[in-house]
């Protein structure tokens, strides 16, 4: 497209959606990410174990989510695609057989959900439309990514 000088000009689609509110402050995510409270989220159609899906994360400059309140459960739960169980940022991998978040905090039971199933050394978390249940980390789910919105 020319100006009224004679130069050519390009539309570029920006690389963000239109900037959303949320309780006063203007948050962007990337344009195939959602958000949701002040956080950014992809959620991927690929099987993958925990530790690949993390790797994808970590190219997009992300991780697996880390779940802080039941809102964030909910809207994860709410947003998986077709409904596929996906990795989240919880594992076991000491002999403690302690739920540690990739953030390095421990995961305290029943305060936001359990999870469900036998763990072992190498365990993973994964979560469905309703509830979150133990893996071996080698499984091959779907992941999410989760990263702050800017």
């Amino acid at each position: 497209m020319e100006n009224e000088d004679g130069y050519m000009t390009l539309k570029i689609k920006n690389r963000f959606e239109s900037r959303k509110k949320s309780k006063g402050n203007n948050y962007v995510c990337p344009s195939d990410w959602l958000l949701n409270q002040g956080k950014c989220y992809r959620f991927s159609t690929f099987s993958k174990t925990w530790n690949e899906s993390q790797r994808d994360c970590l190219k997009l400059q992300a991780h697996l989510p880390v779940i802080q309140n039941s809102k964030e459960l909910k809207f994860i739960q709410k947003s998986l695609k077709s409904g596929q169980p996906s990795w989240l940022g919880l594992c076991i991998t000491s002999p403690g057989k302690q739920w540690v978040w990739i953030n390095e905090h421990l995961f305290v039971e029943q305060e936001i959900f359990s999870v469900i199933g036998p763990i072992d050394n190498m365990s993973c978390a994964v979560i469905t439309r309703n509830q979150v249940y133990s893996e071996d980390c080698d499984s091959k789910f779907n992941g999410i990514c989760q990263r702050d919105a800017v």
